[in-house]
Parts: structure tokens; sequence; C-alpha cells
């Protein structure tokens, strides 16, 4: 899988991001997420953070990303599942840098 996305932050952000799976699901199935999970490397003290909430009426995956180490790179893997049992990974990519002085 490759990084689909690459943002920058600072660690004293909270941000949110939303992924869209209408594309990915078959609506002529019926198919809607029924569930989403965030994989985040590298391990740092302070972490950064990736919460994944998911709507099963929009196909949205929706990430709440806060902290990190500055002057990391962080890949976040995120694992979307169907109702027809497929199993969707993307990854986005964030680099943490100082707050603007």
């Amino acid at each position: 899988m490759s990084i689909i996305a690459t943002y920058v932050k600072s660690p004293t952000e909270t941000l949110l991001y939303t992924l869209g799976y209408s594309d990915w699901v078959d609506a002529d199935q019926s198919e809607v997420l029924t569930g989403a999970s965030t994989t985040v490397s590298p391990v740092t003290v302070p972490p950064l953070v990736a919460a994944s909430a998911f709507s099963n009426i929009s196909n949205v995956i929706t990430l709440t990303v806060s902290g990190g180490e500055v002057d990391t790179t962080y890949t976040v893997q995120v694992t979307a599942t169907s109702s027809l049992s497929q199993i969707k990974e993307d990854c986005l990519q964030f680099i943490l840098q100082e707050p603007c002085a």
C-alpha cells in the first residue's frame, strides 16, 4: 500500500481528517463500513495519536490526530472493514514541525 496523502502539523495541534470510502464499498450489494482502526509508526514519546471513528451511513472514516514529536515523520495506517468482509488499508504521512514563532 502507498501513502495517499502527506500533512504537516505541529505537536500542539489537534486536527480532523476525513477519508471517503463510498467508491470502495459496493452500494448495489448494500455494503457499508463496519469498522475502522489505526496503527501509528514510529512509536515516540510523546506519541502521535490517531483516533478513528466511522460512519456506515456516509461511508467515511474520520481521524482525530494530535500530539507527536517535532522533527519526526509518522505513518498512520488506516484499516477499513466492510459488511461484505472486505478489508482496505490506506496510509497517511504526518510530518511534525515546530509551531510558528
